[in-house]
């Protein structure tokens, strides 16, 4: 009976672990996904074009620098209207500034929705 008991307690204390790692991996892929998954060129365009104007944005490493070239909308589903550069920095973040020094410079993260789909200029979800 002891027996028994013990290997009750044994196996809930497993599952209860389980269940809260499998909460913790999906509180961090929704918040923080790029601590799991990395970031692509087209998921930090997306998340630069929501900051910047709510729009899409495409992105593209530049071999040279470690800034990469971003097109965004200035006016959302109006296409690509601005040229940003945008530096990456951990866990799926960055900071950008427009390329001709126009305004202050913005940062964000990018978020799982960035990830799984992607804006592009003139597109929509």
């Amino acid at each position: 009976m002891r027996k028994r008991k013990a290997e009750e307690r044994r196996n809930t204390l497993i599952a209860l672990g389980l269940l809260a790692l499998i909460c913790l991996v999906s509180a961090t892929l929704l918040l923080k996904p790029g601590l799991i998954i990395p970031a692509s060129d087209a998921a930090y365009g997306s998340s630069l074009g929501k900051t910047v104007s709510g729009g899409g944005g495409s992105c593209f490493d530049r071999p040279d620098s470690d800034w990469m070239v971003c097109r965004v909308e200035t006016d959302p589903g109006s296409g690509a209207g601005g040229t940003m550069l945008l530096k990456k920095r951990s866990q799926g973040c960055w900071t950008a500034k427009w390329r001709k020094d126009a305004g202050k410079p913005v940062s964000g993260c990018v978020n799982i929705r960035d990830m799984i789909a992607p804006k592009e200029p003139g597109g929509s979800y």
